[in-house]
Formats: structure tokens, C-alpha cells, sequence
């Protein structure tokens, strides 16, 4: 088994960030991915260039993905989002 002193966060992924070749491009490297459900959430659309953020809705939900990614990740993450 690998163990590392690095800390690590997970963040919740919808939209581009689902796709393996975004993350790529970016220079992310999840350690973990997994499905996963927001609830008593629905996603919402906006921008012309269709951006998404989650917005609390009793009652609702959405699926994502969960990535493990190290503080650093999500540092770089952080700086273009």
C-alpha cells in the first residue's frame, strides 16, 4: 500500500470537469474518481458559454463526480475556476 504525507481534498465535479481529457489539459490528476450525487441540489445553467454551479432545491439531486485530488490540484483548480 502507498502512503503519502501529501494532504488531499475531494471536490465534487460537474460539467467539463467530468471529462477525463479536460482534467488532462489542465494538469489534474485525480488520485480517486467515483460517482457521485448532489442532494437537495439542482444544477443550474448560465453564461453563454454555459457555465454550471449547483444551487440548493429541497427534494432534488444530480449526479457528478467525486475526484481525490492532492491540495496542490486543487490550488491549481482554484486558480482557474
Amino acid at each position: 500500500m502507498f502512503f503519502s504525507s501529501e494532504k488531499t481534498v475531494w471536490y465534487f465535479a460537474i460539467g467539463s470537469m467530468l471529462n477525463p481529457i479536460s482534467l488532462a489539459n489542465r494538469n489534474l490528476s485525480p488520485l480517486v474518481s467515483i460517482p457521485g450525487e448532489a442532494l437537495d441540489h439542482k444544477i443550474y445553467f448560465f453564461g453563454s458559454s454555459g457555465y454550471a454551479e449547483a444551487v440548493p432545491e429541497t427534494g432534488s439531486s444530480f449526479h457528478g463526480i467525486l475526484h481525490k485530488i492532492t491540495d496542490e490540484d486543487m490550488k491549481v483548480l482554484d486558480s482557474i475556476e
